[in-house]
């Protein structure tokens, strides 16, 4: 057994969080992946949601593509990589219909394996399916009947057993894929399911049509729109009770509601409904939308109350960190979702803070920005290029001074979208740079921000900082905007330094403080401060303290 696979093992027994965690062997493994070389041909990167995720092995394994996880054991989830996106967390509280994905594999419970290998039959919104079954599944009537609703076909790639396993066990096993598409080449169009998740889970659902009925058109539906949403959460809210409980109970509100609303067209006379233009299509695709719009509100309204998070990061950052949530966030709204989705959040966004630093950092980097290290003086020169248009080819190891000309993030403007007479971009870097100011161990909270200037003419501009020692605003950065596009900068001492060091540091061009200080010039003490002055997550539990004070 591996050392990480055997101490995770003591872990979740320790928890009470096992829940059958068995590590799908790599003989296993290898046999889907090679399954998949011949599917996929070429490409090594077909999106997977695993259920029953476990640590991740089998999706770092399978794909180096879009990876998916529900998964139900705490610890589990805590060993997961940032790059696999947790879509759910106890997979009976939830359904896949809407997880759309290149395939699903599942190494269930042994004691559940018809449970979830019939529900993963019937809901997958994907090509294939790789399941991990005892060698009886066979003959279980339930599997055998959604196999059969799904118009699928099936192959078994082998049979296993777990006795030199990373954890042993008795079972024999048949490795299986599913294939529930109409071709199995993956370049053709008709490779999609042959039965729509959805569709077979609205037959099954709502007896509103006869079965005989053909779909002829499909109505247009809206989104629900959230109406003065947030002004309802806050009225649910009582002392004691966090805003994650009480979105799960308003969502599993509204969600009821709007099931039991499209039930009460079971009975309505057939005809009646033809009459009023009504037909199976058009019906489905409005409860599907507006299910998916439903549990958009929420999760908007969940990440909107992170600013403890989305604060810290930059206008960049933060629109990437949300395109990958609303892309992935059709996901049911519970109380372990939500906490498992912030905990991504949090994973990633400690990437986001070293990312973010060397962008802004490298936006400053001009023909007269750049001082050397001390140790490349001898290899490129000390002032023979600062002042040329281009630096030397292969230039690296250098710092930043502390009066800079940014020429790359606009200046002044008179257009459109200027704000108060600054242009859109050189408003979102300034604005940017007090964020990374903050990270780096300068408050900002509620001092200067581009927009508290007016910027019509190119006089100076005072962005600061509350120092704690002094208990007085203290000069961050001074500012001149131009209509030529350049920004001038002049930046405290100190926050250059930390932004010099950091730099360096997550460039790879020093590793410690004391080569820092010796490469830069600056006071040792200075170099040691900076040298882990990146904010950093360190635990969810702030970011989760969601509650009414």
């Amino acid at each position: 057994m591996g050392h990480h696979t055997g101490a995770l093992i003591q872990t979740i027994k320790q928890f009470s969080q096992d829940f059958e965690f068995y590590p799908t062997t790599n003989e296993q493994l290898e046999v889907i992946k090679a399954d998949l070389e011949v599917i996929f041909r070429s490409t090594k990167s077909p999106s997977i949601l695993d259920i029953g995720a476990g640590n991740g092995k089998a999706l770092k394994h399978l794909t180096e593509g879009k990876k998916y996880a529900i998964e139900k054991s705490l610890p589990l989830l805590n060993a997961l990589d940032s790059d696999i996106f947790v879509v759910g967390t106890d997979f009976k509280e939830q359904t896949i219909i809407d997880k759309r994905c290149d395939l699903v594999f599942c190494n269930p419970p042994y004691s559940e394996f018809a449970y979830f290998a019939r529900r993963i039959i019937e809901e997958a919104n994907a090509r294939y399916i790789y399941l991990v079954l005892p060698e009886r599944w066979e003959k279980n009537d339930d599997i055998q009947s959604a196999i059969k609703a799904r118009d699928a076909s099936y192959t078994v790639l082998g049979s296993y057993d777990y006795l030199n396993a990373e954890r042993k066990a008795r079972a024999k096993v048949h490795v299986v894929r599913i294939d529930l598409c109409y071709c199995r080449d993956t370049y053709y169009r008709g490779a999609t399911p042959k039965v729509d998740p959805f569709s077979l889970w609205f037959a099954q659902n709502f007896n509103i049509f006869n079965e005989d009925e053909k779909p002829k058109a499909t109505d247009t539906f809206n989104k629900d729109k959230a109406h003065n949403f947030s002004e309802r959460v806050n009225n649910s809210l009582v002392p004691g009770v966090d805003l994650v409980s009480t979105l799960e109970a308003l969502y599993n509100d509204d969600l009821n509601k709007l099931i039991e609303t499209y039930k009460k067209l079971e009975s309505i006379d057939n005809v009646v409904l033809k009459e009023l233009g009504a037909n199976f299509d058009g019906v489905k695709e409005a409860l599907k939308l507006k299910i998916e719009g439903l549990k958009d509100k929420y999760w908007r309204e969940l990440f909107s109350n992170l600013d403890k998070v989305t604060n810290r990061l930059t206008a960049k950052s933060r629109e990437k960190l949300l395109k990958v949530l609303f892309e992935n966030t059709h996901v049911d709204f519970t109380k372990t979702n939500a906490y498992a989705l912030v905990q991504w959040v949090c994973k990633n966004a400690n990437n986001y803070f070293d990312e973010q630093l060397v962008d802004v950092v490298e936006c400053m980097i001009g023909q007269a920005n750049v001082i050397l290290y001390k140790s490349n003086e001898k290899t490129f020169g000390k002032e023979e290029w600062r002042y040329i248009r281009w630096a030397p080819e292969g230039l690296d190891r250098f710092s930043l001074d502390y009066r800079i000309v940014v020429h790359r993030e606009g200046g002044r403007s008179d257009s459109w979208d200027s704000r108060s007479g600054l242009s859109k971009r050189a408003h979102t870097y300034l604005n940017d740079l007090c964020t990374i100011a903050s990270n780096v161990g300068f408050d900002t909270s509620g001092c200067e921000r581009a927009d508290s200037f007016d910027w019509t003419d190119s006089g100076k501009k005072v962005f600061t900082y509350f120092d704690h020692t002094t208990q007085k605003n203290v000069t961050l950065f001074e500012s001149r905007a131009y209509y030529n596009g350049n920004i001038h900068l002049r930046l405290n001492q100190a926050f250059i330094a930390k932004l010099n060091v950091l730099f360096g540091k997550l460039k790879g061009w020093v590793k410690s403080p004391k080569e820092a200080a010796e490469e830069m010039g600056i006071d040792i003490d200075l170099a040691q401060e900076s040298f882990g002055a990146n904010f950093k997550i360190t635990s969810t539990s702030d970011v989760l303290r969601l509650e009414l004070n």
